[in-house]
């Protein structure tokens, strides 16, 4: 008779194992492990999610090796109902990704590396103490960018040429949503039948304990507690991976087998641990109800040859943090606030003068001031821009703003910049506290641009309006 998803067969936190139990579990886990670990024997394999987009994003090279593998190994791969659902509700919207990281290439090409090359140098020419005390390395230096100006910052022909090689490239993959050639060879997967209402309906119903086990647990100990999808704080979704491991225990147990799960999750130390080893509690677990044993893998360390670092940065969500949840917040607030400054960015460069250079302050600081970018214009004046993130535009929304403006003129009375500009970036399109404008004050006359991360659609900085502040 089939196993089904109940009470009796499913990751329970409580159950007791037995010493003699462990050793057992245990040797034979470790016996098998190197020709596991090695795929020397024909197992069943189960992908996970992130593996199937990663795809997307990898060089021509490594798609053509992970299409290889996946290929080479297609009898063994089994996809369940909920990887299936997960990969086609994040297909589109990963390979949309991968185009805006192309087209974004053409872009920091010419601000971050030429502007950006020509402006460094321009300070150093322009330093007085550089011109009289150091003239032998002024003369080096000035040397070293005529052959750069030559070869690389006034190069047409090699700056076309750059354009010319990724417009080929997005042009010969400019079909991909529709003609997906990984498409053809993921359907060959071998698909594993779809779990009952019942069984989904029991499954929230557990997950939602362990998690509360788990979230009242202590720091020290919460690793005992951990199981697949503990990690997980997406409102849409957040069972999904606890589905996937049932799903796959549910397989392993009908068909009395042992198993390799291959996954790229592993910050959120609900499949691996941190060091990337495999927790104990769930090899006996599995073992207890299956009679198998299950390999849970980090296909980074197993694929060596195809590397899955992508060419684009998917905006970081809250199901990659990590376990400790200060860091967990401050990641992921610093990862959005990154994506931010790199859309006010392309918003300034798409509205500056062609004549002014657009430089990314890479430290984010400047004499201690928080500064993002500065303008160099045309007339040798620069500008500092300082990008506010506003999570609120309620409780304490003028006094932040008001942070930022005398930040402002600290960069002014300092000399770093002659003018400075305050981009605000809201929350949402609606969230604006209009009323504070009236109550802000500075010592110089500023500008302020205030607009929302369009995170949804565009991923750009959408204008609202814009106001001078005057002294």
């Amino acid at each position: 008779m089939a196993q089904t998803i109940s009470a009796s067969f499913s990751f329970n936190l409580e159950k007791d194992i037995s010493i003699g139990e462990t050793s057992q579990i245990l040797k034979e886990y470790h016996s098998k492990f190197e020709d596991a670990f090695n795929l020397k024997t024909p197992l069943p394999i189960f992908l996970d999610t992130n593996i199937l987009l990663n795809y997307y994003g990898m060089s021509i090279k490594d798609k053509a090796a992970l299409k290889t593998f996946f290929q080479e190994k297609s009898n063994l791969i089994h996809l369940t109902e909920q990887i299936e659902k997960e990969f086609q509700r994040n297909r589109i919207s990963t390979i949309q990704d991968y185009f805006d990281e192309l087209r974004k290439i053409k872009t920091d090409f010419k601000s971050d590396l030429l502007e950006g090359i020509k402006n460094r140098f321009n300070n150093i020419f322009q330093s007085k103490i550089v011109e009289k005390d150091f003239p032998e390395i002024l003369a080096a230096v000035k040397e070293i960018y005529t052959e750069l100006n030559t070869k690389l910052l006034n190069n047409k022909d090699f700056e076309q040429q750059v354009y010319t090689e990724i417009d080929k490239t997005i042009s010969e993959q400019s079909n991909m949503e529709f003609l997906d050639p990984i498409l053809e060879v993921y359907k060959e997967f071998n698909r594993l039948d779809n779990f009952t209402i019942e069984e989904k309906d029991y499954l929230q119903k557990t997950y939602i304990e362990n998690l509360k086990i788990y979230d009242e647990a202590k720091d020290s100990t919460k690793w005992k507690f951990s199981f697949p999808g503990c990690g997980e704080r997406k409102d849409n979704d957040a069972v999904g991976d606890y589905i996937i491991f049932h799903e796959i225990i549910k397989f392993m147990k009908n068909n009395k087998t042992d198993a390799i799960f291959l996954t790229r999750d592993v910050t959120k130390s609900d499949w691996l641990q941190r060091d990337r080893k495999p927790f104990i509690h769930y090899i006996e677990k599995v073992y207890q109800l299956t009679g198998q044993t299950l390999f849970i893998f980090d296909a980074t360390d197993l694929l060596k040859r195809i590397s899955f670092e992508n060419i684009y940065e998917i905006e970081q969500k809250e199901s990659d943090f990590e376990e400790d949840e200060e860091d967990q917040e401050e990641h992921f607030f610093l990862k959005r606030f990154q994506n931010i400054v790199t859309a006010v960015g392309n918003f300034i460069t798409e509205n500056k003068n062609e004549e002014d250079v657009l430089t990314k302050v890479n430290l984010r600081s400047i004499d201690n001031q928080d500064i993002d970018f500065i303008i160099t214009k045309k007339n040798g004046t620069k500008e500092g821009i300082i990008v506010y993130n506003c999570g609120s535009s309620k409780k304490g929304f003028r006094k932040n703003v008001q942070r930022r403006i005398n930040a402002c003129n600290k960069l002014i009375y300092s000399e770093i910049v002659d003018s400075a500009k305050l981009f605000i970036c809201l929350k949402n399109e609606k969230n604006e506290n209009s009323s504070a404008y009236n109550l802000l004050h500075t010592n110089y006359q500023l500008e302020i641009c205030v607009g929302y991360y369009d995170v949804d659609n565009s991923k750009k900085f959408i204008q609202k309006n814009s106001m001078s502040i005057i002294a």
